[in-house]
């Protein structure tokens, strides 16, 4: 489930913004904190080079 949610929400962040409710539905899809999925949105946006761990 995380790529799904790291490929859809930057994309939808180009499309208008991402919003504290759709980082909190996408966690609660996939079981993890919303905390979490700030972190894989920051390290998308940093690509492939980013933070390791993230």
């Amino acid at each position: 489930m995380r790529p799904l949610a790291v490929r859809r929400l930057p994309a939808l962040a180009e499309a208008g913004g991402v919003t504290r409710a759709h980082v909190a539905v996408a966690a609660d899809a996939v079981g993890v904190s919303e905390r979490t999925v700030w972190r894989w949105l920051a390290a998308a946006r940093l690509g492939p080079g980013g933070p390791a761990g993230t």
